[in-house]
């Protein structure tokens, strides 16, 4: 269950991430169009909010809200490599 909580996360972050045209820009190359990043938010804050009730069930809510925010930071920090990763680009040709 603990990897089912970190998957909802890591897919709630990506949602955030495409629902801003910056990010957007980096990971698909490309804007998502109208009203998709409206879903896009709304679908990251209802993924969220699902882990941390996920992580209260499973572990009480001390211990639970504790884990969600593992949860949080390592979703976050996978997508923002992700954001960041830079794709080879093939050499210029010299003539």
């Amino acid at each position: 269950m603990f990897w089912l909580g970190f998957g909802v996360t890591i897919v709630g972050a990506l949602c955030l991430a495409l629902s801003q045209s910056k990010h957007a820009k980096l990971i698909l190359q490309r804007e998502l169009q109208r009203p998709w990043p409206i879903v896009a938010r709304g679908v990251g804050i209802a993924l969220w909010l699902a882990a941390a009730v996920l992580g209260a069930e499973l572990y009480g809510v001390g211990i639970g809200i504790a884990t969600f925010f593992a949860w949080a930071c390592l979703g976050s920090w996978a997508v923002a490599l992700l954001a960041t990763w830079r794709r080879p680009v093939a050499p210029a040709r010299r003539r």
